[in-house]
């Protein structure tokens, strides 16, 4: 019996060792993935306002109205997860929704797995698996606890269920879009490149309407019940208001535009280009490629297109699609690079046919799939740690307590003071819930940045746009308590002439000097001795 046990369990692994390397993977990078997320880290801009929202479903016991947000579905699931727990800080929700968004990131692993697997063998599926799994920007966005994990799940497993020759699995794969486009806006053009697809398949047959109305009605069922809460509650923020209005403003011909970003700065953008488009999607793109795509994805899409076939087509189809709104965004221009992830699960399937022409030169193909395996990993993991160091992060982090607590009024110093805002929340759980239980505050809820209604101590002006320390101090009522310095390039002039010229200013009392607390990020912070400045700015 025993021996028939041993048998039975030497035959599953046999069958099956394909799929237990997968999960090999996924357990290797989960763990790395938990062994690179710092507990001591808060939730971040748009984080805190996926938090906030969450909050705001759980106390309504719905969806909030006077929101313009047309991204609902992270934070419908975070509100499902929070119900779960009972904990007393604040924290303790934050890494919770973090560690959620890392779990969630480490599982797409297996529906890309089977997604490469409609264009090569399981053995080389691994591999673009693996090239996915121990991405280094798609591990550090994974700890931000922001909605592009999720989406990216359901972007995957919908393409997947496209591309299976199946009825019920297209049906599926509509539902899932819908899906999709409540995590983010992004997920309608999938739901336009699959609608083209299905068009562009059936081209030669007998037109059956029916059957494109039936998927197209599943798509809208899911979307056009929020969609429509939205526009009646908030005119001019559903997720179809929002993609008409950024279209006709791609069309606009004004300057520039300004506003103001979660951090409370001021972001003025250029004239929306299609030139400055271009030039920041091909300068993004190639960075992001870097460090195990920029060789081969390349080279694949080449090879897509040379032995062109359905299921090749629609990747290059479903990818062109999806770099619309990259294209849109850099096009302003903005310096985000996470519009690229969407891109990610191609990169993958472009990749592994390179790959596969390469391992196939090779006798011993098991054993070189091995070693690339491990290169991947390896060289990742080096990456990683070279490129995203965290201890600029936890000093920042200090630095940002230190002025919670001793300051009242101060500059922003972006992107160091947005750990600011997450430490100036209610510590207590139950206090926070108390600010969302304000009616009033849901009536000033009229832009996206929804963390900034929400109570706080210290108030941070932007100063960027001012040409002096006594301009920004005059101009802002002497509004100030301090003034903080840091060693940072992107500063306006006359900070970096005050961290680096302070005698030069006799009004400004340096209280604190991060050097002599021995960080390697240099951070001065100033308290304003009116009595001086004024004698200051009377002579």
């Amino acid at each position: 019996m025993k021996m028939n046990l041993m048998q039975k369990n030497r035959t599953f692994f046999l069958k099956n060792k394909l799929l237990i390397l997968v999960f090999a993977v996924w357990a290797i990078s989960l763990s790395f993935r938990m062994n690179v997320y710092d507990p001591t880290i808060p939730i971040l801009l748009d984080g805190l306002n996926y938090l906030s929202y969450a909050i705001d479903i759980n106390v309504l016991g719905g969806l909030p109205e006077n929101y313009a947000f047309a991204k609902p579905g992270w934070s419908i699931f975070l509100a499902g997860l929070f119900s779960i727990f009972d904990f007393s800080e604040t924290n303790s929700y934050m890494q919770l929704q973090r560690i959620a968004s890392i779990f969630i990131s480490s599982i797409i692993i297996f529906p890309l797995y089977f997604l490469c697997n409609l264009f090569v063998e399981k053995k080389y599926s691994i591999v673009g698996a693996t090239m996915f799994a121990f991405a280094p920007r798609l591990i550090e966005n994974s700890t931000y606890g922001t909605a592009e994990p999720l989406f990216i799940l359901f972007l995957t497993t919908t393409i997947l269920l496209f591309l299976k020759n199946s009825k019920k699995c297209l049906y599926i794969s509509f539902l899932f879009a819908g899906i999709s486009t409540l995590i983010r806006p992004e997920g309608f053009f999938l739901f336009l490149a699959m609608s083209f697809l299905l068009i562009f398949k059936f081209k030669n047959e007998k037109f059956k309407f029916p059957k494109y109305l039936s998927v197209i009605t599943i798509f809208f069922i899911v979307l056009l019940p929020f969609a429509l809460y939205t526009e009646d509650t908030n005119p001019g923020t559903s997720v179809f208001s929002r993609i008409i209005g950024s279209s006709a403003q791609y069309f606009q011909t004004s300057d520039e535009e300004s506003y103001v970003s979660s951090d409370n700065r001021l972001v003025t953008t250029s004239k929306i280009s299609a030139i400055t488009g271009i030039e920041y999607f091909v300068k993004h793109l190639g960075w992001v490629l870097i460090p195990m795509f920029i060789i081969t994805t390349p080279i694949g899409v080449i090879l897509f297109l040379k032995n062109r076939s359905y299921t090749k087509t629609s990747i290059v189809v479903i990818t062109i699609f999806a770099s619309v709104p990259a294209f849109y965004a850099y096009s302003f221009p903005l310096a985000e690079i996470k519009y690229l992830f969407f891109l990610f699960p191609s990169f993958v399937i472009f990749s592994i046919l390179p790959i596969k022409l390469f391992v196939e030169k090779f006798q011993k193909k098991n054993i070189v799939i091995s070693i690339i395996l491990a290169v991947i990993i390896i060289s990742s993991i080096l990456f990683y740690h070279y490129q995203f160091d965290g201890e600029h992060d936890r000093e920042s982090i200090l630095i940002a307590k230190h002025v919670l607590d001793n300051t009242t009024v101060i500059n922003t110093y972006y992107p160091e003071s947005r750990f600011i805002k997450s430490f100036d929340l209610p510590q207590k759980w139950s206090d926070l819930v108390s600010v969302h239980q304000n009616a009033e505050r849901t009536k000033k809820l009229v832009d996206n940045a929804i963390v900034k209604h929400l109570p706080q101590k210290i108030v941070r002006i932007n100063p960027d746009g001012f040409e002096s320390v006594e301009s920004l101090i005059l101009e802002n009522d002497k509004q100030f308590s301090h003034l903080i310095a840091d060693s940072m390039d992107n500063r306006p002039e006359f900070l970096k002439d005050l961290f680096e010229k302070e005698d030069r200013y006799p009004y400004l009392i340096k209280e604190w000097d991060s050097k002599d607390e021995g960080f390697t990020y240099h951070v001065k912070i100033f308290k304003i001795d009116y009595d001086l400045f004024n004698l200051e700015i009377e002579d």
